[in-house]
């Protein structure tokens, strides 16, 4: 098998409409500036042209693809309460929490932030419930609609894919007498392919779950001051003080242990710096006064 006749059994996939990275060299670009007319090419374009007569019809609107997302931050006078009532409303949107926190310290005010994901159709009775749920400081929401980059994308996969499929058949079919040198350009191109591919579904598949469940954050803040449900005795806060105490001095004892040991290697050091200054200072001691001379 000559180079050239696998490179014209290539270019079908251009003309097909697979095109690849401007600039890259590639046996797919080589093919297409061949622009051979051999009766490959000549099948694929009819292959390509045949549709049935009175076959297309007009098609129904593509579903929109909008990503939801919204900010809900309430003041309530029970936290506890609050959470429990915020996980019933969670339950019967059909939603779920993705992340849930609660911080706080006794004799202050608790918070806590939920984020929770619904389908769309519950986004806004979730919305209306959340609201009840105490005093509303502030609610937002925000909307990105990617109809445009999802259905391109999708585009861009299905070309892929066809040309996929020409570069592995066309590597079969050549594979028993084609060059080594050309079988291994045509495997690159394959993996290229396949990669392209798989990270263009990826990114398809996050899009299709962030447009199937909205994203909602919650933020509620208790309004009046922690009081834990047990007060510690006399004998628990003797225990708490003494070990806290005791720790402390673990602490200081394991740093001064660890400043012995760093400044043990320049002891000799600082020892002939300091024999060195107390020469200097004896030779200053012993040098002889001058008196002045009275004019």
């Amino acid at each position: 098998m000559r180079f050239p006749t696998l490179l014209t059994a290539a270019g079908v996939l251009l003309i097909l409409g697979c095109g690849s990275d401007v600039g890259q060299r590639s046996v797919r670009e080589v093919a297409f500036k061949k622009g051979s007319k051999d009766a490959q090419v000549a099948q694929a374009l009819d292959e390509r042209d045949q549709e049935p007569a009175g076959g297309r019809g007009p098609k129904e609107p593509a579903p929109r693809k909008i990503i939801f997302t919204a900010q809900v931050d309430l003041v309530v006078e029970d936290l506890a309460r609050s959470e429990e009532q915020l996980k019933a409303l969670v339950q019967e949107q059909k939603a779920y929490v993705a992340k849930s926190e609660t911080r706080g310290s006794p004799g202050s005010p608790r918070s806590g932030s939920w984020t929770i994901r619904v389908p769309v159709d519950h986004f806004d009775a979730l919305l209306e419930g959340i609201s009840k749920l105490g005093e509303l400081l502030r609610s937002t929401t925000d909307s990105d609609d990617i109809t445009d980059r999802y259905y391109d994308l999708k585009a861009h996969i299905k070309n892929n894919e066809v040309e996929e499929q020409g570069l592995q058949k066309l590597y079969v079919e050549k594979s028993a007498t084609g060059k080594l040198d050309d079988l291994l350009a045509v495997r690159r191109e394959l993996r290229n392919i396949r990669g392209d591919i798989e990270q263009q579904k990826g990114q398809l598949q996050r899009w299709d779950k962030e447009t199937e469940y909205t994203t909602v954050r919650v933020d509620m803040h208790d309004r009046k001051d922690y009081v834990p449900v047990t007060t510690p005795t006399f004998g628990t806060s003797i225990s708490r003080t003494f070990w806290g105490s005791w720790d402390s001095l673990v602490s200081l004892g394991q740093a001064l242990v660890l400043f012995v040991v760093a400044i043990t290697p320049w002891l000799p050091v600082l020892g002939l710096i300091g024999l060195v200054i107390w020469f200097g200072l004896r030779r200053m001691q012993k040098r002889p006064v001058t008196p002045k001379s009275v004019a």
